[in-house]
């Protein structure tokens, strides 16, 4: 994994999605569960909040519905843009969100726009969901520091004598 300069690689959340300026406006702002609980006029802290999203999302809430609308379209300029800079073999979209919003998402992101990531021998879809639960970023977090300590470093075992 690249971490960056400053320790912000992969920080996709502030890109924005029109040249900056006025009316600029990073994708966080957009299409992410703060602006879901802006857009639906709901508290972040209150109870039970994972729950009911997860039932308004089942239910297909036309509020809801009308958030992943916008939301898809700014994610999917995300997956082309992560795509023509990284060329990776998939792009897996993980989120604190209920699964059911997940998979909303996921579905409305559909069809993907074209990009260099779109070749006919794919082994991989090029979006894929991942994990969905409210500790699945401190769980990705996590693992970075195990990983690194367990893991061989493959510079000291190549090094010529």
């Amino acid at each position: 994994l690249y971490n960056g300069g400053s320790g912000n690689a992969g920080e996709i959340g502030r890109a924005l999605l029109s040249p900056a300026g006025p009316g600029s406006t990073p994708l966080e702002h957009r299409a992410s569960l703060a602006s879901l609980y802006q857009h639906l006029g709901l508290d972040p802290a209150e109870r039970g909040l994972y729950e009911k999203l997860g039932a308004l999302a089942l239910a297909q809430d036309a509020r809801v519905m009308s958030w992943v609308e916008r939301a898809a379209s700014d994610l999917r300029w995300s997956v082309h843009l992560i795509e023509t800079i990284f060329d990776p073999q998939t792009v897996i979209l993980t989120s604190t969100a209920p699964e059911a919003l997940a998979r909303l998402l996921h579905q409305a992101m559909h069809p993907l726009l074209p990009s260099i990531a779109d070749q006919p021998a794919r082994r991989l879809p090029r979006l894929q969901l991942g994990t969905t639960d409210p500790w699945a970023i401190a769980v990705g977090a996590a693992a970075e520091p195990i990983s690194r300590a367990f893991d061989p470093r493959f510079s000291a075992i190549l090094k010529a004598g």
